[in-house]
């Protein structure tokens, strides 16, 4: 059975991400809120603001999980 997304699920996904303990999930909390925000917001004219935000925090998590090495 094919199920449409839950944006609401993001969201609270986000929300719990940022309130955990560990700054790297709490920086994935952030990166997954951006995501929805560009998302909503693709003819927004600040869209590229927030596409610059988002790829800055892909860019932190990522040196922080070292995933950023070869």
């Amino acid at each position: 059975m094919n199920r449409l997304p839950d944006p609401t699920f993001d969201q609270r996904l986000a929300d719990w991400l940022e309130d955990q303990p560990e700054p790297t999930q709490q920086a994935r909390g952030e990166f997954i809120r951006l995501q929805c925000q560009l998302a909503r917001n693709q003819a927004d004219p600040d869209a590229d603001v927030w596409a610059a935000a988002l790829q800055e925090e892909h860019d932190k998590w990522l040196s922080e999980n070292n995933q950023g090495k070869k």
